[in-house]
């Protein structure tokens, strides 16, 4: 801590001795400093094309890795699903009497929701939402 804090007070008399510089010696300083500032955003910049040149071939091999098992919504092609009818079950409550074709074995009302044809879809999550409607009677 007490390192952090001799390193700061160092930053304020270097910024305090700089300030009094005149002009032409503040010139030369930042001239000086040049290489070393251009060296800095140069050792940036091998970072990040280090960081894209390791992801690229990871990419690669993920794209690959997907088409080969089959998987075609994470290799990044678009499938639309084409069911026709969803069947939403509704649980009913102790108390009312059910006519047998309303009531499956489970105890619930299956009322089937029909999705309209949706038109091409690019982006599977840019598709139009189903909605389903649940009721629960007590």
């Amino acid at each position: 801590m007490y390192q952090l804090l001799e390193y700061y007070g160092k930053w304020h008399g270097f910024k305090g001795r700089f300030a009094a510089m005149p002009a032409w010696a503040r010139f030369v300083v930042g001239i000086a400093a040049l290489p070393g500032i251009l060296l800095v955003l140069l050792s940036i910049l091998a970072l990040l094309v280090s960081l894209v040149a390791l992801f690229l071939p990871a990419n690669l091999a993920y794209r690959v890795v997907t088409w080969l098992s089959g998987d075609r919504k994470a290799a990044g092609t678009a499938e639309r699903d084409d069911g026709d009818t969803e069947f939403v079950a509704v649980q009913q409550g102790g108390g009312r009497d059910l006519d047998d074709e309303e009531a499956p074995e489970d105890g619930g009302v299956r009322t089937p929701v029909t999705a309209a044809p949706a038109a091409e879809v690019v982006d599977p999550d840019q598709r139009p939402r189903r909605q389903i409607e649940v009721k629960i009677v007590e």
